[in-house]
């Protein structure tokens, strides 16, 4: 492939990690045609699918937002609908769990990082007062 992708799989749950990531899409330019929202909760997974349908509209970017409600672990419903969707890139948020929290209840974001068939960008939030040292 060369050039910028044409299909990226931006995977949101309305955290402020998939916040930064989400922003991190727009400053590349919106080259994403597909927007995924995960999530366990139907009503949740609507509510942040209508958020950033309109997110996408205000940012004049076009591409689709639907929703999954996860029958299985979330990174493998991630890693699902980038393959079904012959995503390019995967572009999500990690929660920056640390190392014990991690270790016990398991990262999507390296879940989908070492399962993955195509590139995955993964975007931190970094908090103002942080940047400033």
């Amino acid at each position: 492939m060369s050039g910028m992708p044409t299909t990226v799989l931006l995977s949101i749950d309305g955290s402020t990690s998939s916040e930064a990531a989400f922003d991190y899409y727009v400053h590349q330019g919106g080259f994403t045609k597909y927007q995924h929202a995960v999530n366990q909760k139907k009503i949740e997974a609507e509510q942040i699918a209508a958020k950033y349908s309109e997110k996408l509209k205000n940012s004049n970017i076009t591409g689709d937002v639907t929703t999954k409600l996860c029958t299985k672990s979330v990174g493998q419903e991630v890693v699902d609908r980038a393959i079904e969707k012959k995503a390019d890139l995967i572009i999500m948020g990690t929660r920056s769990l640390g190392q014990a929290k991690r270790t016990l209840l398991g990262s999507v974001s390296t879940y989908v990082l070492h399962h993955a068939l195509c590139n995955v960008a993964i975007c931190t939030q970094t908090k103002q007062s942080d940047k400033a040292t």
